[in-house]
């Protein structure tokens, strides 16, 4: 952690804590977020951020999810508004909600990132084909990020008079709890999909 760095996670990262604080002479915790995918959720959290500082540099909106299922069998709820609940909405009401927090000025400027997905960019019906596990897709997360980026643009142009940076970042497949499913049945064949011949790496992301 750079000097004096305090870093705030959401509970599902706090086992990430210890490692953290040994990184330097700043301090990690975390906050509790009830249902972060609803607005109670994000109210809740950016309270919690609230108690502990009221002076944010960098707010990392990272949390995601993904589900599967076959085109004519989606389920409405867990399907589709759960994946826009987190994937989405809780990019805009956390921003929103802590953009007091992260106004600055132009020596000084606030920084939000989100974590979009080069699915959101590109359709490569061969490769999804590779990955079809089943017959199934992931129709609403691939829509859920090209929202998430769509987004950031619009907070990067109503946040910048306030000295606020929106960027959106678009990695490809890394290994996560999210993904493993993935990686267990067909690991090799996404590792062949990246110009590189691997997937991304922790050491990657950390750059």
């Amino acid at each position: 952690m750079a000097p004096l760095c305090n870093v705030h996670l959401i509970q599902t990262l706090s086992k990430f804590c210890p490692d953290l604080n040994k990184c330097g002479p700043g301090k990690a915790e975390y906050v509790v977020a009830i249902s972060l995918p609803k607005l109670a959720g994000c109210h809740a959290a950016c309270a919690e951020v609230h108690k502990k500082s009221q002076n944010i540099h960098v707010l990392v909106n990272n949390a995601g999810t993904i589900v599967t299922a076959p085109f004519n069998d989606v389920p409405e709820k867990e399907g589709w508004d759960d994946v826009l609940d987190l994937n989405v909405k809780s990019v805009f009401y956390l921003t929103s909600e802590l953009t007091p927090e992260l106004a600055k000025d132009a020596n000084n400027i606030g920084k939000v990132i989100v974590m979009s997905s080069a699915a959101a960019l590109h359709y490569n019906a061969e490769v999804l084909q590779k990955f079809d596990i089943s017959g199934e897709g992931n129709w609403s997360y691939k829509a859920s990020k090209a929202s998430a980026m769509n987004l950031s643009t619009t907070l990067a142009v109503t946040l910048g008079p306030k000295f606020i940076t929106v960027n959106a970042i678009c990695p490809g497949f890394y290994p996560s709890e999210m993904t493993q499913p993935l990686y267990a049945t067909i690991g090799d064949s996404i590792d062949k999909e990246h110009p590189m011949g691997r997937s991304g790496t922790p050491e990657v992301c950390s750059i």
